[in-house]
């Protein structure tokens, strides 16, 4: 049977990071990173992670300019539904997937996820995929400062040369259900919910230089 042996969560502070977009520009991320450390015990192989974003999460972006705040919109969320049933609390939820650069290539990944995908450094299991008994992930859910700098300079025809007046500042809330299945038998065997915050916090509408 599969038997968690030990696991260990490690939650971060929220912080400011760089990360290099499809285009090749620099893209700015508001982002809390965390990670977990599972340790297997028994049919290692049936033991599976499983990562879930329960809907629907909040997103406040306000544009700030000479003590008036302008609300910013917010692109849709786009829910993919899991095999893991809905529960009462939450009906709508989805798996948490998505693309990584690795060898120079796009790769599509959900966590935790054994057959038919590589080992990647924020989603592996040890010393092998296939039958290790640790499992170790990390990731970096937040908002992308970037973007929203842009649909804010859109939205309100901004003139880029007059962007030192404003600011804007974000803040959300994202609440994860994280998940070990026991493959063989179907049985969910460990679940835990963990409410990740942005606080509000103030960024200038110039990028960086």
């Amino acid at each position: 049977l599969c038997a968690i042996s030990a696991n260990v969560f490690a939650p971060g502070e929220p912080a400011l990071r760089a990360y290099r977009g499809d285009d090749g520009e620099i893209n700015w991320y508001y982002s809390h990173e965390f990670n977990w450390t599972f340790i297997f015990k028994g049919t290692c192989w049936c033991c599976e992670y499983r990562q879930y974003i329960l809907e629907p999460y909040i997103t406040e972006v306000r544009l700030v300019v000479d003590d008036f705040e302008l609300a910013v919109p917010v692109p849709p969320q786009r829910p993919r539904w899991p095999e893991f049933p809905a529960t009462d609390e939450f009906v709508e939820m989805r798996e948490d997937c998505g693309w990584i650069k690795e060898d120079g290539r796009d790769v599509w990944f959900c966590y935790g996820h054994r057959r038919g995908r590589p080992n990647i450094p924020v989603d592996q299991y040890t010393p092998d995929r296939l039958t290790g008994c640790r499992y170790f992930m990390r990731d970096y859910p937040g908002a992308n400062v970037t973007e929203f700098r842009r649909i804010a300079i859109r939205t309100y025809g901004i003139d880029p040369d007059d962007v030192d007046r404003y600011t804007l500042n974000i803040t959300r809330t994202i609440r994860f259900l994280f998940v070990i299945k026991d493959t063989c038998r179907g049985h969910v065997i460990f679940s835990e919910i963990w409410e990740m915050y942005l606080p509000p916090r103030e960024f200038a509408l110039k990028e960086p230089d």
